[in-house]
């Protein structure tokens, strides 16, 4: 759904941002979202560009196995994030002008702000880095 969507340009600059650290990059998504998760991985720079992969044509299983073996997931409000939260995986929801989702805080983190354009990439990954303890 549109208005549930961070942006192109918000993920390549927190793939960018995390993988400039060290850390490597899953874009995971379907069929449907395939061409946005290779322009995504077109616009990370070339030298980054190797710790960023992207996943669009696996089953549900697949992506519940590759969601139970990341450190983390950060996302729009989608399925996958719930999938993720399910499996343990701590997970961040990047969300707009909306009532909060129920959830665990455990496991699922709301990074809300009044328009979804007002959530930087670089605090996004501040935040998750600093609450994960791997940065």
């Amino acid at each position: 759904e549109p208005f549930k969507q961070w942006g192109e340009g918000h993920f390549v600059e927190l793939a960018s941002l995390l993988a400039a650290r060290g850390h490597g990059v899953l874009l995971l998504a379907g069929p449907a979202e395939a061409a946005l998760a290779q322009a995504i991985l077109a616009r990370v720079d070339a030298p980054l560009r190797a710790r960023v992969a992207a996943m669009t044509d696996g089953s549900v299983a697949d992506s519940v196995a590759a969601l139970s073996l990341a450190q983390s997931c950060i996302g729009n409000d989608t399925g996958v994030v719930n999938m993720a939260a399910a499996v343990g995986t701590p997970t961040f929801v990047v969300l707009g002008p909306r009532p909060p989702l129920e959830h665990d805080p455990q496991t699922m983190r709301l990074v809300q702000a009044p328009s979804l354009q007002d959530i930087r990439a670089a605090d996004v990954a501040t935040r998750a880095l600093r609450e994960l303890g791997i940065d």
